[in-house]
């Protein structure tokens, strides 16, 4: 999710993501560790981001990231301390760990929960007295940065199966931050398809509305990540003259009966999602057709009632019509 940014376009319209960037903005003024928590794909990393880009220190130093789970943990020690020349078989010159390069910034460490007890210990330490030694050097380095740490596990599960340090982890949790899966914000897919066809495609290609109403009914296991996925495989099907992303573009393996009805989460009512599901079509069917309610109605099979409900509801869709 590297590339999404809430400063660069309005992604965000759920309330819960909107509450949680509030709390992100009041979190970025102090200088806690933060643990944010959720589903793969759901951007964790982009919250961590928006943290940084908030904070002071984005002013004097850098956002530098590690995947713990994508290291061996052989090599993760120095990643993050960093060698000296001679340290290893292999070390042929001396290496600046991401703590030293974080130094007045902040360290993003995904998936902490896949760390290993040796370097939980190794990192503690860390966080405790600034102070580290560089892998196979007798010379102390001290790094002020700040710390924000991202997992899909259930760290407390960890704990008590003696997989992960009960110390650390209250260590890196003074501030948590838990983001909701993509299946119970539905009202945010339409937003982040156009985000992402507009990133892809330049403008230059749209999504039909029976392609949205496919992806708002899906239930997406893999979250934000897997629907740009989606998208970029759908925009890859397209012939040179075709403008309009269609159901033939979609994965042929993707949408099947087990992914149906949308799973919803027990805090949302069936009559609530399909609130938010009929809104937010008819908002996209609205613009995708440049307000011409007659085709709106055809394509959605709405009743004229329906239609002006919902635009009385809106007044900003009013834009869209002549």
């Amino acid at each position: 999710m590297e590339n999404l940014s809430i400063d660069k376009y309005p992604v965000i319209k759920n309330k819960r993501m909107l509450d949680i960037y509030n709390t992100a903005s009041r979190i970025a003024k102090v200088d806690y560790p933060v643990l944010v928590m959720g589903e793969t794909g759901v951007g964790k990393e982009m919250i961590a981001k928006y943290i940084h880009n908030n904070s002071t220190r984005s002013k004097n130093g850098k956002f530098v990231s590690l995947i713990c789970s994508a290291i061996q943990d052989n090599l993760i020690e120095s990643e993050l301390f960093g060698h000296v020349k001679g340290a290893f078989t292999g070390a042929d010159f001396n290496k600046v760990g991401l703590i030293k390069i974080a130094d007045k910034g902040t360290l993003f460490l995904d998936e902490i929960g896949e760390m290993s007890l040796n370097m939980q210990r190794k990192l503690l330490r860390v966080l405790e007295s600034g102070e580290y030694f560089p892998v196979g050097s007798v010379k102390v380095e001290r790094s002020n940065f700040r710390l924000i740490c991202a997992t899909n596990k259930n760290l407390k599960k960890k704990i008590i199966s003696e997989e992960f340090r009960a110390d650390l982890y209250h260590r890196i949790n003074a501030i948590t931050i838990k983001i909701p899966p993509l299946r119970e914000r539905i009202d945010e897919i339409p937003n982040f398809v156009e985000y992402f066809v507009k990133e892809l495609c330049f403008n230059k290609r749209v999504v039909s509305v029976e392609v949205m109403e496919k992806l708002m009914c899906y239930n997406w296991p893999g979250n934000i990540r897997e629907l740009k996925n989606t998208l970029e495989s759908a925009i890859i099907m397209l012939e040179e003259n075709e403008n309009i992303i269609s159901l033939k573009h979609l994965p042929k393996d993707m949408f099947t009966e087990d992914e149906y009805p949308l799973l919803f989460s027990n805090d949302m009512s069936l009559k609530k999602i399909e609130e938010i599901f009929r809104e937010s079509i008819i908002k996209y069917a609205i613009g995708y057709y440049k307000g011409d309610y007659k085709k709106v109605m055809s394509a959605l099979q709405i009743s004229k009632d329906i239609l002006y409900r919902t635009i009385s509801k809106n007044p900003e869709l009013f834009n869209h019509f002549e």
